[in-house]
């Protein structure tokens, strides 16, 4: 298998990169940037981009002389909800539509063709959870972040409350707010529970249904402590490598040191 070639990612045509950008990053709830002849919209899951095109032409799907070459697929867990929000941002809703029931296709400002679908309108997702402190948020959390949502199709990240983190190492720096938001803002992050437990259990597990759980490889695997002990039973516990190998403990050591 060639391992010189890797996929980066899709571009969209538009007369207007950035609004077309701004168009999905409104409905997925991501962030747009770049200029209106190119652009970024970032959003759960990934990003896609956005490419102006002076003579453009719109599809003209289901039928005419542009039919559609492709279209996205946006994966979502309230059909109606998520409808109501696209139309409201400038979709436009084609029928008849099937399999209404989990998949809905529209077009967006510009004609491109886009899906929503529910998880049970294909293979099931695989959800991930990684628990963390997340404290002065660093390229070692990135990459932490980065390897669990690989595994996966969505992650979960358990902010643990910095009463639970004071009970067994120093009281962040950040309060669980501040922590929580940056964790949140983190492209390879899907969503975030507030004041995790401090303990897994099968219960919490199967109620989320989390297929994986993520930590570090500084873990022992052979002698995994309670507080994953129900993910490690289950099968469900993944060790990746630590990247780097930085920590917030050092990022403080390195501030102390400078400022002495």
């Amino acid at each position: 298998m060639a391992d010189d070639i890797r996929f980066s990612g899709v571009t969209v045509n538009a007369p207007d990169a950035l609004a077309l950008a701004g168009f999905y990053a409104e409905i997925t709830g991501g962030t747009a940037r770049g200029t209106a002849h190119w652009a970024v919209a970032d959003a759960p899951g990934g990003e896609i981009g956005f490419q102006q095109v002076a003579d453009f032409r719109a599809p003209t799907w289901p039928d005419g002389d542009v039919p559609m070459q492709m279209h996205l697929d946006l994966l979502v867990d309230d059909l109606e909800a998520t409808e109501a929000r696209v139309l409201a941002a400038g979709a436009t809703r084609f029928g008849p539509q099937p399999n209404a029931e989990h998949c809905l296709v529209f077009a967006d400002p510009v004609g491109h063709p886009f899906c929503l679908s529910t998880w049970a309108s294909g293979v099931a997702a695989t959800r991930v959870y990684v628990d963390m402190v997340g404290d002065l948020f660093h390229a070692g959390h990135v990459e932490l972040l980065r390897a669990a949502r690989a595994l996966g199709d969505h992650l979960t990240v358990g902010v643990l409350s910095d009463e639970t983190v004071a009970a067994y190492k120093r009281r962040p720096v950040m309060t669980l707010a501040e922590r929580a938001a940056v964790i949140g803002a983190c492209r390879h992050v899907d969503e975030v529970v507030v004041d995790a437990p401090d303990r897994l259990t099968v219960e919490f597990l199967d109620e989320h249904d989390f297929a994986l759980v993520v930590h570090g490889d500084d873990l022992d695997a052979e002698d995994v402590p309670d507080v994953y002990a129900a993910a490690a039973d289950t099968g469900r516990l993944r060790l990746v490598p630590r990247v780097g190998g930085l920590s917030t403990t050092e990022v403080i050591d390195r501030v102390r040191s400078r400022a002495s």
